[in-house]
């Protein structure tokens, strides 16, 4: 244990290869467990052997028996009055609380959030002698204020010894708040916050960090305040730190304040002088950002010329070693101390420079170790995305279930890789992505090399990319300033803040990630993952980099619900809509998915006709009707007092009525849907009256939509039974005159899909002639079916077996095959008419033609 324990430390130091320390760590854990419960039962097996054998010699039992069973009591009564327990970790020696720590940390690294709360739940119970226990572990995750491990406890009271360390309470808070359960991760750092600062420092910074990664600025500044007022060493880092805070929170000021302290202890800081000159820019003062870019372009010439300088000494110095090693006592090689840039000779080269500080040094070897991890994880995505490619045209070709399980290996790879980026989940989702807020990561998408040693790569023209990137700022600073009340300031702005703006990552455009992302949630859905490939898609809706961009997040969000659709989820049906109803509230297609999902669960059914929808609906009736028919009560519009059966079916269902809310026309089919959706709601809470009202609106606004037609007939058919009804025959009627209003529609349609519609045909009288399709046919029979006239509905129902689908249904294949092939409905109806009237044979033939699956 040592070995693995020094072993893993080094590689975590290093940060370059985090899984082998945590597989390390976490064999380590699963072998001393197992060797734990293997020794007390090896312990308990030998206690039981030796009590049995003093048993059988009565004679000499006595003191054999005390000591066996002082033994026995020690060990095995850890199992026989506990067996959910094992051993205490310090009677065998091995894992400890430090081991748990390190594993703990190098998960965050990685990221692993749900596994760093596991192994230390699980690891806890081990140390602790619990390990045997496994009540907790179904609970891990979901029990978000970790109740297992209570704040405050009294010493010797229950749950006492289930206490964890500070340190790995904070790394509980970690996890809970990068996973959003920010409550929860406030539990744990009260209990943090209990010590005060002082000898606590390093997690309060640990705190900060995981709170400045969140999005939680203010929280941030607050320890990073405390921190100082501590007399923290590293003061540097938390003024960075700080100055970044509040320019997330736009506070400007307090950011270059902030930045200055930092440029004060270390005035060779090249990247903060150009961070300020961003800031100032982005504060409009372009005179203070053009002066913060000059001093940094002398910054880079002194930090050049030392540079020269120390290479010139160094050459020399390297000479007059040679020199002295010729000429030297017995012929030995005398050699120089190195020399450094603030060792330089003056007389070699007059040059004003200073030592980097501490910090410097530190930061720029970590953004080095920092540039090289990103690298390996560009480098990672692109092998990826192409192996996503290969496999993408597979499973378009031939879904093929190893296919699609290796699809979604590799994208969960690249999911989780985009889900760690704090910048694309920022606690202020109302701001739109700009950029990574990350020198090392944005160099690497925006194709700048960075060097370690605070200078850059040689560039192809000559030039390092900071030199490059000063001069560029300085020539658009400088535009700005020749033209300060012309166009071009706004331009200029306009222009940097579009060239700012990180559009790619991992090297590949974020719309490339889309499509991905999207792929992925249908690999999962053909999984039947349908839980989880909605999570997946939720979580990158969330994004800010598509949470503002209109048509991707309604893709995805009709991506879900085809998912929900295919797995019958129907509480994601109710969330889509409500989702849908407050995105575009006064659109026809609004109201017709909400209609829709109405008939597609029982669920939904009953969410979707629920108390808050009907309130949805209320308002917007009333904020529509004042716009069309200007008055605050529906009942008071206007309604004709008989609509023709067979009059003008001319579209003008696109006929705006009004504008609404940021310049969106109002169509009389938005109306006409509206109207519908209320007729549906209101047809389902008995209230047959009101939905004929609403139907009879509807049909008013769009008098060629078939759909509303039928929906009126059956209104009216199902108001006919209704016994307060006085004439229940002429309500039916009705009923059946609306229902040969929709097949003259329907007849119209499939005329001119045929080509075959003159538009000048007399109306013709009769509903026969009009019946020309099986799903004509087929509502007819329903309806007769309905009321009780079955030799009617068998007629029909005969008639739409031999008659084809509709030309609009058709998609081009096989009609046997074709999802509006309704034979099988029609076929059982009929069947079961057959039955009621002892007809048996036939009723059999109908179920095995149609209704038989080979």
């Amino acid at each position: 244990m040592p070995v693995i324990r020094s072993a893993a430390s080094l590689l975590a130091k290093r940060r370059n290869d985090v899984d082998t320390p945590v597989k390390w760590l976490s064999e380590a854990l699963d072998f001393y467990n197992s060797q734990a419960v293997k020794n007390t039962e090896n312990l308990i097996a030998q206690s039981n052997a030796r009590r049995a054998r003093a048993r059988s010699n009565d004679d000499n039992s006595d003191e054999d028996s005390d000591e066996d069973y002082e033994y026995h009591v020690h060990w095995a009564d850890q199992y026989r009055l506990n067996p959910e327990s094992t051993v205490l970790m310090d009677e065998l020696g091995g894992y400890t609380y430090n081991d748990l720590n390190v594993i703990a940390e190098l998960r965050i690294i990685r990221h692993d959030h749900e596994a760093a709360i596991r192994d230390i739940k699980r690891g806890a119970r081990f140390i602790q002698g619990r390990g045997r226990g496994t009540d907790w572990e179904d609970v891990e995750i979901t029990d978000t204020f970790d109740s297992e491990y209570p704040a405050d406890v009294a010493a010797g009271s229950e749950g006492a010894q289930n206490m964890l360390p500070i340190e790995l309470r904070v790394k509980l808070g970690q996890c809970r708040l990068l996973m959003g359960q920010e409550d929860a991760a406030k539990l744990h750092f009260d209990s943090l916050h209990a010590y005060g600062v002082a000898g606590y420092q390093d997690l309060f910074k640990d705190v900060a960090d995981t709170y400045m990664e969140s999005g939680h600025f203010e929280l941030a500044i607050q320890i990073y305040q405390s921190l100082c007022e501590d007399g923290v060493l590293d003061l540097i880092v938390i003024w960075e730190k700080m100055a970044k805070c509040y320019r997330d929170m736009q506070d400007y000021d307090m950011a270059c304040d902030c930045a200055k302290l930092v440029i004060d202890a270390d005035p060779n800081d090249v990247e903060m002088y150009m961070w300020l000159g961003d800031v100032y820019e982005e504060m409009g003062q372009v005179e203070k950002a053009m002066d913060i870019v000059n001093e940094a372009s002398k910054v880079m010439e002194r930090v050049r010329a030392a540079t020269v300088a120390a290479d010139l000494a160094r050459s020399m110095a390297a000479a007059d070693s040679g020199t002295a090693g010729s000429h030297g006592q017995d012929g030995a090689t005398q050699l120089s101390p190195a020399v450094e840039i603030h060792d330089t000779p003056g007389d070699v080269l007059k040059i004003d420079s200073r030592k980097p500080s501490e910090y410097a040094t530190k930061r720029r070897k970590e953004a080095s170790e920092e540039r090289k991890r990103h690298e390996s994880a560009m480098k990672n995505a692109g092998i990826a995305f192409k192996r996503l490619d290969l496999l993408k045209a597979q499973i378009d070709k031939n879904p093929d279930p190893e296919a699609i399980q290796d699809y979604c290996d590799v994208a969960k790879r690249l999911y989780v890789d985009w889900t760690h980026i704090s910048a694309f989940y920022m606690a202020d989702r109302s701001r739109p992505f700009r950029n990574y807020r990350n020198s090392t990561l944005t160099s690497l998408e925006e194709g700048t090399h960075w060097s370690s040693s605070g200078g850059t790569q040689s560039a192809p023209s000559g030039q390092g990319d900071m030199q490059q990137e000063i001069f560029k700022r300085m020539d658009r600073l400088s535009k700005i300033q020749r033209n300060p009340n012309s166009t071009h300031e706004v331009a200029g702005k306009d222009d940097r803040e579009e060239a700012s703006r990180s559009t790619t990552f991992r090297g590949f455009l974020f719309s490339r990630w889309f499509d991905m992302f999207l792929m992925y949630g249908k690999c999962l859905s053909l999984k039947r993952e349908s839980g989880e490939a909605i999570k997946v898609l939720e979580k990158v809706s969330q994004s800010n980099v598509y949470h503002l961009e209109v048509d991707k997040i309604r893709l995805i969000r009709l991506v879900v619900l085809s998912i929900a659709l295919n797995a019958d989820v129907g509480s994601q049906f109710y969330t889509q809509a409500r989702w849908w109803c407050g995105s575009k509230p006064t659109g026809a297609v609004t109201y017709k998915l909400v209609s829709y999902l109405m008939a597609t669960n029982i669920e939904a059914f009953t969410l979707l006709t629920a108390t808050n929808m009907y309130k949805f609906i209320g308002r917007q009736l009333d904020y529509t009707d004042k716009i069309y028919y200007n008055t605050h009560a529906t009942s008071e519009a206007p309604v004709p007092a008989q609509l023709p059966v067979f009059g003008d079916l001319s579209d003008q269902s696109m006929m705006a009525v009004g504008t609404v809310k940021d310049g969106q026309m109002l169509t009389r089919s938005d109306l006409a849907a509206l109207h519908s959706l209320a007729a549906h709601c209101l047809l389902r809470a008995r209230s047959d009256v009101a939905s004929i009202m609403q139907y009879t609106l509807a049909l008013t606004l769009v008098p060629c939509d078939a759909s509303l037609a039928l929906h009126l007939g059956v209104a009216y058919l199902a108001h006919s039974c209704n016994s307060n009804v006085v004439d229940r025959q002429r309500t039916a009627l009705k009923g059946i005159m609306y229902l040969e209003r929709y097949a003259e529609i329907k007849y119209t349609d499939e005329m001119k899909a045929a080509g075959k519609y003159d538009g000048n045909e007399e109306s013709r009288q009769g509903d026969l002639n009009a019946v020309v399709t099986q799903e004509i046919a087929y509502n007819f029979a329903r309806a007769f079916h309905f009321l009780g006239f079955l030799e009617l509905a068998a007629e029909y129902y005969q008639r739409a077996l031999s008659l084809p689908i509709s030309r609009l249904a058709e998609s081009g294949s096989d009609e046997e095959d074709s999802l509006c092939d309704l034979r099988r409905e029609i076929a059982y109806n009929l069947a079961n008419l057959y039955i009621g009237s002892g007809a048996m044979l036939k009723a059999r033939e109908l179920v095995v033609k149609y209704c038989t699956i080979d």
